[in-house]
């Protein structure tokens, strides 16, 4: 119907500790710019002017859509205002992403700065602060400059205090990988989606003794865990030259983990999303580079100001980092099998999982002889 001024009540969320907004609304991917006015614009943004609101879209990440919106200045051109973000959710995620803990990461890292500020949760969305600067292209992963901006920023994430109630969570490689196993089913009802599953990976019992041989070779590991993103591809790494510092977006994923997911996690991306290319996995030198940066802001964070970083320490996590690289070929092969069977986003899930599962069969006997 036409645009009513009614405003909707805004509720509050509480977990762990931290307490932020609520909107029972849903905004509809097509109807956004309608829904931001109608119901978001008068609780968050009452001093905007309807008739100078004007977005953006970003195609954000492959699973969900991303606009920015702002007021357009008196002159018509980009006001000086600040642009937020409002992100709909995909379909068929809400199974497996817990979407309060989400928020509540964001309060949480916000907090400290080290996540955009969060406006409100609506129903099927989120709208946040906009982290200026731009995405990280995949070649400038290996950069030496943006290598150490990234380990040190991982470094700060990973010294975030934690509600002791999340430090309890068993971590999330093993959690989300068996959350997303019970809901995959094990056909393809598309028999083109079908065949590729059978050819390239088999089944998903194959994959589920893979994740436990898995969890075996790593079960003397004294690596700690902490707070990770456990996401850290390219296009969740924004760049800032005015501060020279990077932000990392998108906490979908993060949740308490193993350090060196995270690390390994990261390496494994620098094989990109859309031309996935594997030779591009940094070498042990460029590796050890990394973990060396990551290492020196780690200890300074601690209280230690000039670490002496031991090469057995590096040589140790160096060999956890690509056992759990491992574990990120696993685990995101099967959320893009639950991808193809449950989104609606034009991607083909299918060939990625087949991709990322190959990549894991072809680095296996070296990374578990390490």
């Amino acid at each position: 119907g036409g645009m009513q001024a009614a405003v909707v009540e805004k509720q509050s969320r509480t977990l762990a500790g931290f307490t932020w907004d609520f909107l029972p609304i849903e905004v509809s991917s097509d109807g956004f710019l309608e829904d931001f006015k109608r119901w978001l614009m008068p609780a968050l943004f009452p001093s905007w002017e309807e008739g100078r609101v004007a977005f953006t879209v970003f195609s954000g990440g492959i699973s969900n859509q991303l606009v920015g919106l702002y007021e357009r200045g008196k002159d018509g051109g980009r006001g000086n205002g600040e642009m937020v973000l409002l992100r709909i959710n995909g379909h068929g995620m809400d199974s497996f992403i817990d979407r309060d803990r989400e928020a509540m990461m964001m309060c949480l890292l916000g907090e400290s700065g080290r996540s955009s500020a969060l406006h409100c949760q609506f129903r099927n969305g989120l709208c946040y602060g906009f982290a200026p600067g731009r995405r990280m292209e995949v070649e400038e992963m290996s950069d030496e400059g943006m290598m150490g901006r990234v380990a040190r920023t991982m470094a700060r994430l990973h010294n975030t205090d934690v509600p002791p109630e999340l430090m309890k969570e068993e971590p999330m490689i093993w959690s989300k990988s068996r959350e997303i196993l019970e809901q995959v089913p094990s056909e393809f009802s598309d028999p083109r989606k079908n065949a590729v599953f059978r050819e390239k990976i088999g089944s998903l019992d194959v994959v589920r003794a893979e994740f436990e041989r898995l969890r075996r070779e790593l079960g003397g590991m004294q690596c700690p865990q902490v707070l990770c993103h456990n996401d850290l591809l390219h296009g969740n790494i924004i760049y800032n030259k005015d501060t020279d510092s990077v932000t990392f977006i998108d906490l979908e994923y993060s949740g308490v983990n193993y350090s060196s997911f995270d690390i390994g996690n990261h390496f494994s991306e620098f094989g990109g999303v859309d031309e996935l290319d594997y030779s591009r996995y940094p070498s042990e030198e460029v590796q050890k580079k990394f973990i060396r940066m990551y290492l020196r802001e780690d200890s300074k964070l601690k209280g230690d100001e000039s670490p002496m970083i031991e090469e057995e320490t590096v040589h140790r996590i160096y060999r956890e980092v690509n056992k759990f690289a491992l574990g990120s070929h696993l685990f995101w092969t099967v959320w893009a099998l639950f991808q193809a069977h449950f989104s609606s986003i034009d991607f083909d899930f299918t060939s990625y999982a087949a991709e990322r599962y190959c990549e894991f069969k072809n680095r296996k006997d070296a990374f578990y002889a390490l």
